[in-house]
């Protein structure tokens, strides 16, 4: 009698998750990754992606985490007085630089932000911002013009960053269709980053 009673209930315990789990997955939302479509449903979630790339503004910024790289020479004289000799953000680099000379190589320098893969990121972001916008956005005129705006500032800024230290770069304005995509000139790069767009 033990054994049948036993048989049952594990019988039962192993068909009760098959005939009920259907039923209860049918109300949960899939939040773990959300689709490009679903975020541009909600105001809300469109200002969070924007929000994202106001991160550049610390990230160059005087005070940012990559403040010397992002301020290049501004303020380099008070760096010689306050700062430090040891190779390190902020203080320490700007006296790297003159005391030792060696360490602007070719294959990299502190003044780079091409290598770190942050800028290039970053402006695939906002491209793909910008295309996903042009084709889910069912927002009012206004609304996506000031979304718009924002999203070519950041990328405009991010180009500044490039252009200030390497001169040419590789021009994105939409998402990229291969990685081989030739350097622009000099005139080109600073068009393109006061327009926002490349221009005739």
């Amino acid at each position: 009698m033990k054994n049948i009673c036993f048989n049952i209930a594990v019988a039962f315990c192993a068909v009760l998750p098959l005939t009920s789990c259907n039923d209860w997955l049918d109300g949960v939302t899939q939040t773990a990754t959300v689709s490009d479509e679903i975020v541009w449903q909600d105001a809300k979630h469109v200002d969070k992606n924007v929000n994202a790339f106001y991160t550049a503004l610390h990230r160059y910024g005087q005070f940012g985490e990559t403040q010397f790289g992002g301020s290049l020479t501004e303020s380099l004289t008070d760096a010689f007085k306050y700062g430090s000799v040891s190779l390190g953000h902020r203080a320490g680099h700007p006296n790297v630089y003159v005391t030792n000379p060696s360490v602007v190589t070719p294959d990299g320098c502190l003044y780079n932000v091409w290598s770190e893969g942050a800028a290039y990121g970053s402006i695939r972001q906002i491209n793909q911002f910008l295309a996903m916008q042009k084709q889910y956005s069912k927002f009012s005129e206004e609304q996506n013009a000031r979304w718009e705006a924002q999203a070519r500032f950041f990328r405009a800024y991010l180009y500044f960053q490039l252009a200030k230290r390497h001169g040419s770069v590789i021009i994105y304005e939409n998402l990229p269709e291969s990685n081989d995509k030739a350097l622009s000139s000099a005139e080109e790069t600073w068009k393109f980053r006061r327009n926002g767009h490349l221009v005739g």
